[in-house]
């Protein structure tokens, strides 16, 4: 399947039962930019970056400003 192809709605389902939202066959969490902008910086003053980046590497990669 090329870009051009996809259609985003066609895979994207909410379940308004649950509330949660799938995309594809995969459960997907939707989060405010803010508000994970706001964990990072409480971890990071909390534990310290480097036990914050062995902790959440992932969302506290050295190329990520603080």
């Amino acid at each position: 399947m090329t870009p051009n192809e996809l259609r985003l709605f066609e895979i994207l389902k909410t379940d308004e039962g649950t509330g949660s939202i799938h995309f594809g066959h995969r459960r997907m969490l939707v989060m405010d930019a803010d508000a994970m902008g706001f964990l990072r910086k409480e971890l990071i003053e909390s534990l310290g970056i480097d036990r914050a980046r062995r902790s959440f590497p992932s969302c506290l990669s050295p190329c990520s400003s603080y």
